[in-house]
């Protein structure tokens, strides 16, 4: 079914056509506009890590494991360091991404040996598909995903040192690497079983994933204190037991045609032992993570990139299954360029969204010229953060922040008093009528004068609000609510001000933004230039 050796010319011309696209893609929109909003707390501990500060979020607080995606952050940090700052962060990212896109595209067509309609719409399909949309958004999602089909193929092909390989760092590029990788190599040493040798089977397993594995998580331990990183931590924390059930399912919607594709051929297919093999060894691990990912809150899940694993299953099942295109198959082309119809819809819609005018994208940066805020506290931990760079800043939900984890929002807010406060109100503010009914695209309030929508559950992006506007009020805070979003007419974003900080700057800083677009290069020059 697959050769290893199907290392023709096309398949390389048209995987590096497909990495430089996509590459173009991502230039475009930092020339345009900014990346997603979790993209930047990555960004902010790759640019900590490559100016020897560790792994932190901020210069006083000490490490912090809210880099989920350890060795993303590494490969970011390093390039950035030995590029002396000289080439962004976002570049870095956007080769890595592509270059894993790149591979990707080319084990499609190894797959197919054949550059027929199929094997374009797939490769096509690759390109829109929700886990490239969140790469172009500054997410490790196709680097990751390139890791994760080298793993599948590495076993399929029987080269068991390189699958473990490989697996070792899927679970140091992500927590859920862990899952994909250990599940795969379950399933591969249980198609293998009559064939293995028990003793150097163990030795190997022992050698290349065992003990990298043990050697990390405890220096992890050792170096951050904790057993699970943070982000884990705080998402376990569901209002509902099957949580992850909804995204789930809507992350397969997309992919129903192609789906619908593979079962018509399926029964042929799986009646070889070599599909059958593949189809196991393809679905081991992503299976295993879907399942688990029920359990879990999903929050900036954009593109569905946590289900991008299972994604890449489906189509690398799809490119082994679909035949070579003729008149009497050509229903499965048909099937492919519905999903791609559907995708491109979201992709346009990503690309919008990444190249808005909205203020975010430019206040942090006004604001940082105008004032010296030295601990600011959030609930919003990408933009902010990243580009206001204070010496402290503190993450109410807790997904960067291990006091806000052990004690609370409420008494980490008592012991900082920080400088600035700026949240997200998720819905809990109920402002009066009378603010409400302003057009203007900020608003002056009295803490006193909110109520909060009732909550009983135990998100914390639901419980920080709560914790802010009662930090506000004991400490006599100014209340700006801000819009974010032309349509957002509740005012979401909330900056609580001290006496200490001049308001009067900051609202011009506020009303500023709301005029000014910039873009990622521009925002990164100050960076560069210090």
């Amino acid at each position: 079914m697959i050769s290893p050796n199907t290392n023709t010319k096309s398949s390389i011309l048209i995987a590096t056509i497909s990495g430089c696209l996509f590459f173009l893609m991502c230039i475009l929109v930092m020339r345009n506009g900014h990346l997603h909003e979790d993209a930047y707390i990555l960004f902010q501990y790759s640019r900590n890590f490559s100016q020897g500060l560790g792994i932190s979020f901020d210069v006083v607080n000490g490490p912090a494991e809210g880099a989920t995606d350890f060795l993303w952050m590494c490969l970011l940090g390093i390039f950035h360091r030995i590029f002396m700052g000289n080439i962004e962060i976002g570049v870095i990212a956007a080769s890595l991404n592509s270059i894993g896109l790149a591979y990707i595209t080319r084990e499609v067509i190894n797959i197919r040996k054949s550059v027929d309609l199929n094997t374009i719409a797939i490769c096509i399909l690759l390109i829109v598909s929700g886990g490239a949309a969140a790469a172009i958004g500054g997410f490790s999602t196709a680097a990751f995903g390139a890791v994760y089909v080298a793993t599948i193929l590495s076993f399929f092909r029987n080269k068991f040192n390189q699958g473990l390989v490989f697996s070792t760092l899927l679970a140091l590029f992500r927590p859920d690497g862990f899952f994909l990788g250990s599940a795969t190599i379950i399933a591969y040493l249980f198609l293998e079983l009559p064939e293995l040798d028990a003793k150097q089977t163990a030795k190997k397993l022992t050698i290349f994933y065992l003990i990298p594995l043990i050697t990390y998580f405890f220096w992890r331990y050792t170096y951050f204190g904790l057993l699970l990183p943070l982000p884990l931590i705080v998402k376990q924390n569901t209002d509902f037991m099957f949580e992850g059930i909804r995204p789930n399912m809507k992350s397969l919607v997309g992919y129903s045609p192609v789906i619908t594709g593979i079962l018509l051929y399926f029964r042929s297919y799986i009646e070889a032992n070599t599909n059958k093999r593949f189809f196991i060894l393809a679905f081991s691990g992503s299976l295993t993570l879907f399942m688990l990912l029920i359990f879990a809150h999903q929050s900036q899940n954009v593109g569905m990139r946590f289900q991008f694993p299972l994604h890449l299953s489906i189509i690398l099942l799809a490119s082994s299954i679909f035949p070579k295109t003729t008149k009497t198959s050509i229903l499965s082309s048909a099937l492919i360029f519905i999903s791609i119809v559907y995708f491109s819809r979201g992709f346009h819609a990503n690309i919008n969204y990444l190249t808005n005018s909205d203020y975010i994208n430019s206040f942090p940066q006004i604001l940082r010229q105008r004032l010296d805020i030295n601990s600011i506290a959030v609930t919003e931990a990408g933009r902010f953060p990243y580009w206001y760079n204070a010496d402290s800043m503190v993450d109410l939900v807790g997904l960067n922040s291990k006091n806000v984890v052990t004690n609370g929002p409420i008494a980490e807010l008592e012991e900082k008093n920080p400088d600035l406060i700026f949240i997200h109100h998720a819905g809990r503010f109920i402002y009066p009528d009378e603010l409400i009914g302003t057009g203007d695209n900020f608003v002056i309030f009295d803490p006193n004068s909110i109520k909060l929508s009732e909550y009983n559950g135990s998100n914390p992006v639901k419980l920080a609000p709560a914790a802010a506007l009662e930090n506000a009020i004991n400490r006599s805070l100014t209340g700006i609510a801000v819009k974010y979003g032309k349509k957002n007419k509740y005012f979401s974003h909330v900056y609580f001000v001290p006496d200490s900080v001049n308001l009067k700057k900051f609202k011009t800083a506020v009303a500023d933004s709301f005029l000014t677009k910039t873009n990622y290069f521009a925002s990164e020059k100050p960076n560069k230039n210090q």
